[in-house]
């Protein structure tokens, strides 16, 4: 399947507001694949925030979330004990993240 170039916006750190950055990690929409784009994570130079950049403009949303994006209906439409498998998978996964970063105390904030 082929699909358009999402139109990218470049932002600053949403932490602090700096724009130097360096390079931190990579990757594509493994979930529902509505892109072929390859995704940049950014570590901020002066705060050491991790943040998405470029990431798609707003126009673009519609094309990143389908109508099927679990979390529109999430609570309705998904059976309880498929809510609390993910809930479990995802605490494995965020487990293994943990292993890679630098501090013993991360914060995360997911928007």
């Amino acid at each position: 399947m082929t699909f358009k170039k999402l139109q990218l916006e470049s932002v600053t750190c949403g932490v602090c507001g700096a724009s130097r950055n360096r390079n931190y990690a990579s990757g594509k929409d493994y979930e529902y694949h509505t892109s072929d784009d390859v995704f940049r994570m950014v570590e901020c130079l002066a705060c050491s925030n991790v943040y998405l950049n470029p990431r798609p403009a707003p126009t673009e949303l519609s094309a990143i979330y389908p109508p099927n994006y679990y979390a529109y209906n999430y609570d309705t439409a998904i059976n309880p004990i498929a809510i609390k498998a993910k809930d479990w998978l995802d605490s494995l996964k965020i487990k293994q993240w943990l292993r890679y970063l630098p501090t013993s105390e991360p914060r995360f904030l997911d928007v």
